[in-house]
């Protein structure tokens, strides 16, 4: 974990140009415990070295074995000995480049796996918060609809109850309303009737049923005789 996240710091300083590419795949190599390119280099000098030390010093043999002076028979042999180290040198390069791919290899596929690893936490995390977040608001969304189920159901039972102070249609109507915007919050019955195919259309749009019904509402009351 503690490497994901000086890779991603290291990342960032190279996105926003803190450092160059270079410096950013030292970094890198060193972080995930790779050799860096110039100890590779390094490594691939000393062996070359030693190679052409060997080379030498079989050269050296060849021609202390032999006498200075050899028939042209013996020309085409020589030659061949001299080519013989040039090839073991092309070889141990092709095998140094063999070895240099397949590490580029090993290291693409992990830096791959840790990306992908990273993102797909980031995605898990994300899923979740939008998860808690669309609860949370679904919870508060009820509540809030609870209260207005309650205060306007209170309100209509309050006008349609007979009494002195509070009588007459005025009252009646305003209690008819108060019961139709308690129904038209109440969840419970929001969820029913959504449940029912031939009745779901009466939740949506429920604004314009309110002001519609407040509408019919001020109509009424401008019909009563004062």
């Amino acid at each position: 974990m503690d490497q994901i996240k000086e890779l991603e710091k290291y990342k960032s300083l190279y996105d926003e140009g803190a450092i160059s590419e270079e410096e950013f795949r030292r970094l890198k190599q060193k972080l995930l415990g790779l050799k860096t390119d110039e100890e590779k280099e390094l490594e691939r000098q000393q062996e070359r070295a030693k190679a052409l030390a060997e080379i030498e010093r079989m050269r050296a043999e060849a021609a202390g074995e032999k006498e200075s002076a050899e028939s042209e028979e013996n020309e085409p042999a020589q030659t061949k000995e001299r080519k013989d180290p040039e090839e073991q040198i092309k070889e141990a390069r092709n095998e140094y480049k063999k070895t240099f791919d397949e590490e580029k290899a090993k290291e693409q596929a992990r830096l791959a796996a840790i990306y992908e690893l990273e993102q797909k936490k980031k995605q898990e995390q994300l899923a979740k918060a939008q998860k808690s977040a669309k609860a949370v608001t679904g919870f508060v969304g009820n509540v809030i609809l609870w209260v207005i189920t309650v205060f306007f159901g209170l309100f209509a039972i309050l006008c349609v109850l007979p009494s002195e102070s509070l009588s007459g249609a005025i009252y009646d109507l305003t209690g008819f309303l108060c019961f139709l915007y308690a129904a038209m919050a109440c969840p419970l019955l929001t969820k029913k009737l959504r449940e029912n195919e031939k009745l779901a259309f009466l939740t949506r749009h429920k604004i314009l049923w309110a002001i519609g019904f407040l509408f019919l509402w001020g109509a009424a009351i401008m019909a009563l005789p004062v």
